[in-house]
């Protein structure tokens, strides 16, 4: 009994049309109902009923289904098991690289892991954003950045807080907001608004709050370089919007950052597959994460966790 006639079994169960699963299985109608027959053959029993137009399972094919299921299902895993135990020996981790990555400052920690590791290869690769959670689970990456947009709880998956921030207001000491230590949603609405088109995260909780509170923002432009919020703010073209960690009053003493009411936190989170654990690089590499920052379970109140101070 050959496994792949099991397998186009339960295709023909779940369709109930035996073209619509020749066509799925990329074979003939005519050797799907060979291997049926086959099967039928070796099991010693009839699947199907032939001897009505539509097609009808008999009682002992719906015994068989269950059983059928379990097979495919173990073979499945079991090539899982192998292909992991396979890449388990390999020396090299898959990274996922987006904005994220980079807004967040884990490449530091890349960085260090790489000149302490130095045989370990890490492996870079441009992906997108809304993309990098399915590419860690199907295993096609080990490990990569998102922010709470893409957080979806997954048993398969790992999770550990990179950063918390605040969203911020950026504004130059001649404006007349820069009096004040807080901003409202109304009065930043009604002011131009810069934003840097790589914080994700940040422009869409701005948006969302300001949505939930019936505020239209004027955007007066965004910029694909995060420093350009500021220098464009100071330059009076508007009032930038930014994560706080990314404007600090010594770096630029021309610039008055304020809070904003009411305040919106963003988190960013490193996320790994589980079971890329067995291999000894990839679990090197998130030890060395979870060393440094707060490991968040699955299914947590993503919003109040925070990073661990160093």
């Amino acid at each position: 009994m050959k496994l792949e006639y099991m397998r186009e079994f339960l295709s023909v169960v779940e369709s109930n049309n035996f073209m619509e699963s020749a066509e799925e299985q990329y074979i003939s109608q005519a050797a799907l109902s060979r291997h049926i027959q086959q099967l039928e053959s070796s099991l010693g029993v009839e699947l199907f009923d032939r001897s009505l137009r539509r097609v009808t399972m008999t009682q002992e094919g719906e015994k068989v289904v269950p059983y059928a299921r379990e097979l495919v299902e173990l073979y499945e895993n079991m090539k899982e098991d192998l292909k992991q135990y396979q890449m388990s020996n390999q020396n090299g981790i898959k990274i996922g690289y987006n904005d994220t990555l980079r807004l967040t400052g884990i490449m530091e920690e890349l960085s260090d892991f790489k000149e302490m590791c130095g045989h370990i290869h890490l492996e870079i690769s441009a992906v997108d954003r809304e993309k990098i959670v399915r590419r860690i689970a199907k295993g096609e990456l080990d490990c990569g950045c998102i922010s709470q947009n893409e957080y979806v709880p997954d048993p398969q998956l790992g999770y550990i807080c990179i950063l918390t921030d605040m969203v911020t207001a950026v504004v130059p000491h001649k404006h007349f907001l820069a009096e004040q230590q807080r901003v409202s949603l109304e009065q930043l609405c009604q002011e131009k608004l810069i934003l840097y088109n790589a914080n994700v995260a940040v422009n869409q909780m701005l948006m969302d709050a300001c949505a939930r509170a019936g505020l239209h923002p004027d955007i007066t432009l965004t910029t694909s370089v995060g420093k350009d919020v500021i220098s464009l703010a100071g330059a009076g073209w508007g009032v930038g919007v930014m994560l706080r960690k990314n404007c600090r009053p010594e770096q630029f003493p021309d610039i008055v950052r304020l809070e904003i009411s009411p305040q919106m936190k963003v988190a960013y989170y490193f996320v790994y597959n589980k079971k890329r654990m067995k291999n000894e690089a990839v679990c090197h590499l998130v030890t060395h994460i979870k060393e440094k920052f707060e490991i968040i379970e699955n299914g947590g109140d993503i919003a109040e966790n925070k990073r661990v101070e160093q």
